[in-house]
This record gives structure tokens, C-alpha cells and sequence, in this order.
């Protein structure tokens, strides 16, 4: 038999647990800063970290340049020289950081799909069971079959916990690696020449929309009434491209077909609204000795709407004694019928009372033609008149008081003024 020393079984075991306690901890302690350390927690805020300094030193660098061409000391060029190269090395340093934070997001997505898929298959069996114990009839095969529906539905569950647990991890790691957020804007016909959107001025049909956003993902739609949503749109400067307008459409002042949009992370960021304006189309014409005027008065014609009441600059005198009103033009640009869409003219005395009215424009027609043309008939007026209104159907002193949407366009009309 093998005779064994013991003294140097000894030493070896001495060395043996300095080699653990020396070796093991070290091992934990990079394990742990790897998985919980600045990698994946810290790096998100490291990336952040990083595009600001490289902002930063390249606005020092940029000053620098300015300094030096303007008066060609070497001085200035080296400061250039150095902050360029800080400014290059932490962009650099920013963009393999949110490459790296990508990676390990996609980490988690593997594991959660693996959890998915694995709990499929384990509902398969839940749904199977759970049907044959709702369509039979004998006792003890129901007990059967409940007893194995929830033998698998407890383990549908617990998987499903799992991948609930790193779906969420992907998600919360997504968000902080790469930010989105929402853009949403509004293609429309600015019927009454504002610049800005009213309630029921309508959108644009069949605009085509594209968005690319600061990581040069390209995101397009085509919009069926002028608004357009893009969703998981990185923060950013987003570029917003409108494709061409409606046929003979005139862009309004301070809209544009392309512009940039900087886009903030989780939230619903506005872009600019592009308004447009179409001529008439059916230009006014007047029967000789008819005066012609052209106006563009809109409301969405409900009775708290703006404009239900618009004076008109019909030049009447004391001696006139009536007004006669032909070729009324109305319109809408909505393809929605609704009734109510019309205007009357009234003449009012000091107090505000009305002396005399016409009767209402016709109602627009939608489904035939977008423009109606009217003739009111005669306005009999006297010295005691001051006012001639256009007043809307909704208006609730001199209208009737309607309180639903009726969005409608006054365009103009023809004028004859009798006098004594």
C-alpha cells in the first residue's frame, strides 16, 4: 500500500483553500459588476454622458476655429485641434455605447420569446383539456380532465411569469437605450385664411406623409383626412416630408411641405399643422347692373361658433329702399352632408332689432356638388337701417339657434341697390 505524507498532504490543502479565497471573490465581484454594474445600468446614462461631452467639446472646438480664422493665432488652432479630437472621441465613444446597450436590450428579448414560446406550447394543453372538460358529460372523466387542466394551466402561468418579468426588462431597457416618442400633425384646407385649424375645416385626402427620424428610420402613411400619427419615433430631430396637395390647393403663409421637428422622449410632440387654400370653384359672376362681393367668411356653425354674424360692405344710403341679393355663393369642402348649412341676410335698425330678413341660402349639398348658389330676393330696407348682416343658421339672436356643427363658407354674392 501507497503510504501517504502528511505533512504535504497538508500544505496541499493549505494552498489549495488560499487559491478559493483568493480566486473567488474576485471571480464574484466581476460577475456582478458585468451583469449589475456599469455595463447594463450605468450605461444608458453613460451614453447620455457621452453625446453631451461630445457636444460640448465640439462647440469649444468650433469657438476655437471661429478664433483662429479671424486672427490666424497658432495658439487657437491647437485649442481646435485638441477639443476636436475629445469631441470625436466621445461621439465615437457615445455611438458604440448605445450600440453595446442595443445588444444587451436584445438579451432580455431572447429570453422572453424563449419563455413565450415554451408557454404555448403549454397552453396547447390548457385549451385542450379545458374544451373536453366543458363538452363532457360523464362525472368522473370531467374530474379527469379538470385535474390535468389545471396541472397545466399552473405551469402556463409560472412560465408565463418569466416571460412577463423580462419582457418588461426589454422594454424598460429599450426606452432608456433608445428614447421614442410620438409625432402627430394635420394636413387641412384653411377655408377661412387663418393660419391656424378651426373645428370643422376639413383635412387633406389621400396625402401622403413620411417621417424620418434622427436614427434614420423612415416611417410613411397616407393620411385619409389630413392627420397623421407616428408612434416609436426616436428623440431627436425628426424630418416631416408631405407629398404634393390637392390640385390647384395654395400653401398659406408660414406652412411648408418639408420641416424638421424635434421629437422629446414619451411624449406627444406637435408637429406644425400644414394649412392650404383652394380658389373658388365657380368664380363670381354678376348680371349686368350687379355689383359683385367677394368675401371668404367661415364657421363651423354650431350656436357658440365664431363668425355666425359678419357685416357686409353694401354701400346703401338713406334713400335706398331695397337690395336685391342674386347668385349667393356657398360651399363646403366636408363630404359629410348636414343639413343647416346655409346663411340669410338681415337688416338691423340702432337698437339692434331686425327690420327685414331673407329667407335662408339653399342647403349645401354635399353628395352632388360642393358649392350652392342662391338668390334671396329682394332686402327691403329704410333711413332707419344701419346694419346689413350675414348671419348663420346656428346664430341664436337672428338664426335659429343650432347647436350641432354645420361648418359652411359664405363666398360672396351680386348686389342691386333701388333708391327713391
Amino acid at each position: 500500500m501507497k503510504r501517504t505524507n502528511p505533512i504535504g498532504a497538508l500544505i496541499r490543502g493549505v494552498l489549495f483553500a488560499f487559491a478559493i479565497a483568493l480566486f473567488m471573490p474576485s471571480a464574484a465581484n466581476a460577475h456582478g459588476s458585468h451583469v449589475h454594474g456599469s455595463h447594463v445600468h450605468g450605461s444608458h446614462g453613460h451614453c447620455a454622458q457621452y453625446a453631451q461631452l461630445a457636444e460640448t467639446y465640439q462647440a469649444k472646438a468650433d469657438n476655437y476655429l471661429q478664433q483662429y480664422n479671424a486672427t490666424h493665432h497658432y495658439a487657437y488652432y491647437y485649442k481646435y485641434l485638441c477639443y476636436a479630437k475629445k469631441a470625436a472621441y466621445y461621439k465615437k465613444a457615445s455611438e458604440s455605447c448605445s450600440v453595446l446597450s442595443t445588444t444587451y436590450c436584445n438579451k432580455y428579448k431572447i429570453l422572453a420569446d424563449k419563455y413565450k414560446a415554451c408557454a404555448n406550447k403549454y397552453k396547447v394543453h390548457v385549451d385542450k383539456y379545458l374544451d373536453a372538460y366543458n363538452n363532457t358529460q360523464v362525472g368522473w372523466l370531467k374530474k379527469v380532465y379538470y385535474s390535468y387542466y389545471l396541472c397545466f394551466k399552473k405551469k402556463y402561468d409560472y412560465i408565463m411569469g418569466f416571460y412577463n418579468k423580462y419582457n418588461s426588462e426589454y422594454n424598460t431597457c429599450e426606452a432608456q437605450a433608445n428614447p421614442k416618442g410620438t409625432l402627430t400633425g394635420r394636413v387641412f384646407n384653411d377655408a377661412d385664411d387663418s393660419g391656424d385649424y378651426t373645428n370643422g375645416e376639413t383635412g387633406a385626402v389621400g396625402i401622403h406623409i413620411t417621417v424620418t427620424d434622427s436614427k434614420n428610420h423612415v416611417q410613411s402613411t397616407i393620411s385619409p383626412d389630413g392627420r397623421y400619427v407616428f408612434n416609436d419615433v426616436a428623440a431627436g430631430e425628426a424630418q416631416v416630408v408631405i407629398s404634393v396637395l390637392p390640385e390647384h390647393a395654395t400653401l398659406i403663409d408660414g406652412s411648408e411641405l418639408s420641416f424638421s421637428v424635434n421629437v422629446v422622449a414619451s411624449q406627444n410632440n406637435m408637429a406644425q399643422d400644414t394649412g392650404y387654400t383652394l380658389p373658388d370653384a365657380h368664380p363670381l359672376t354678376c348680371p349686368q347692373s350687379y355689383t359683385p362681393l367677394s368675401m371668404t367668411v367661415f364657421t363651423s356653425g354650431s350656436n357658440v361658433s365664431d363668425n355666425l354674424r359678419t357685416k357686409l360692405n353694401i354701400p346703401f344710403t338713406f334713400r335706398t329702399r331695397a337690395i336685391s341679393l342674386r347668385n349667393v355663393i356657398t360651399s363646403s369642402d366636408s363630404h359629410v352632408n348636414r343639413p343647416f348649412e346655409q346663411f340669410k341676410i338681415v337688416a338691423l335698425d340702432p337698437f339692434g332689432d331686425v327690420h327685414s330678413s331673407t329667407q335662408y341660402t339653399r342647403d349645401i349639398n354635399n353628395a352632388t356638388n360642393q358649392d350652392e348658389h342662391s338668390n334671396l330676393g329682394s332686402l327691403h330696407v329704410n333711413p332707419a337701417v344701419t346694419d346689413i348682416l350675414l348671419v348663420h343658421r346656428a346664430d341664436p339672436e337672428y338664426g335659429d339657434n343650432i347647436a350641432r356643427e354645420n361648418p359652411v363658407t359664405f363666398r360672396g354674392l351680386c348686389y342691386r341697390l333701388y333708391n327713391f
